[in-house]
């Protein structure tokens, strides 16, 4: 036989390309029809497109500029403020004159007819402003997700923008660590809804820049001290009562050679905020430059964002030869400061009495 005639297929291989080539057909059409279900049902075809009311939560939705009414209502279904982009389409060719949509943040709620939210993003007289508030003592991860969500931005937008520290009017040693940490000060804000993120960050850096200035603390190499050292008080301190005690005890300890032994310093080295105490190994890692158990000094840097009490309490710490201190009820923040290690050690024993009373680790 010459070797280059074609084999015979058998009958058996026959059926099994038959099948396997239906199965691939079968495959394809089905995947196509639920392809084809998810785009008809994102339009609001073969079902129904409408929520019927009368909605739910209420959310903060900005309409930005240059934005086109396809945009507005994509969003809208993708944020569950309406059901589909059809039943958007259908209350917005029904109105005359043709709506327009003015740049703004409107209150409205999730999960609302489409002809509500229409009449209420149509109405420039419902623009409300842009607020967010950023607690003291937050961190620049909590920032951004706060600025994110108030102001309706993409999160990676954001981080972006805290990410360029160079660009920012900050001392220099918080552009050799990158990181705007202690400069993005705790206040409520107002943020046009045209606002980038990048002015968003620049007006919480003018404000810090804005505090130091009333409180005459000048230099870069001064004011990035004491926003370490507010940083630490904000964090450490349970009250506003306490925080020039507290700021008094990093000044006395510094003085005598002491290391801080701060656990707010280590936890942020860490990353975690799961957890007031650290682990004992966390503890010993001389690695994380935060941690004020191994190493001398401040940190190397601010561990969240003070506000003006805790920089007042840095400037004018309570007089007092306190080296310790301990909250010994974290319900109701009783903090007892001590000057020798055997009275912080009683005052250590009431903090694990009431820990023990509330059934275990906090």
């Amino acid at each position: 036989m010459n070797r280059h005639a074609l084999k015979r297929t058998s009958p058996r291989k026959k059926v099994i390309t038959w099948v396997l080539s239906v199965f691939v057909v079968v495959a394809f059409v089905v995947a196509g029809v639920f392809a084809g279900r998810a785009i008809l049902k994102s339009l609001g075809i073969g079902v129904v497109n409408d929520y019927p009311g009368p909605g739910g939560d209420e959310v903060t939705f900005v309409i930005r500029d240059g934005e086109t009414g396809t945009d507005i209502a994509e969003r809208l279904v993708d944020e569950d403020v309406i059901k589909t982009y059809r039943a958007f389409l259908d209350a917005y060719n029904t109105r005359t004159p043709e709506p327009t949509f003015q740049p703004g943040a409107y209150k409205v709620q999730k999960q609302s007819p489409a002809a509500d939210v229409l009449d209420i993003l149509a109405d420039p007289d419902n623009r409300v402003d842009i607020r967010v508030t950023i607690p003291e003592g937050y961190r620049v991860t909590q920032i951004v997700a706060r600025i994110a969500e108030a102001a309706d931005l993409e999160q990676g937008k954001v981080q972006a923008a805290v990410a360029d520290v160079k660009s920012y009017d900050v001392p220099q040693k918080a552009k050799d660590l990158n990181s705007l940490e202690g400069f993005l000060f705790p206040a409520t804000y107002t943020i046009a809804p045209e606002a980038e993120p990048k002015e968003i960050i620049e007006q919480m850096v003018a404000k810090t820049n804005q505090v130091l200035d009333d409180l005459g603390v000048e230099g870069d190499d001064l004011r990035y001290e004491v926003m370490t050292k507010a940083s630490i008080v904000q964090r450490e301190s349970a009250n506003v009562a306490d925080m020039g005690k507290v700021a008094r005890v990093i000044d006395n300890r510094l003085a005598q050679g002491m290391h801080l032994q701060m656990d707010s310093t280590v936890t942020y080295g860490t990353g975690r905020t799961d957890q007031v105490e650290p682990t004992t190994q966390e503890l010993q890692d001389t690695s994380n430059r935060y941690n004020t158990y191994a190493n001398a000094g401040l940190p190397i840097g601010p561990i969240a964002n003070p506000g003006e009490d805790a920089i007042k309490a840095v400037l004018n710490p309570t007089p007092g030869d306190w080296l310790y201190f301990v909250t010994v009820n974290l319900d109701t923040g009783e903090t007892v400061f001590s000057t020798t290690q055997a009275e912080h050690d009683q005052a250590v024993q009431q903090y694990n009495a009431w820990k023990a009373q509330q059934g275990g680790e906090q």
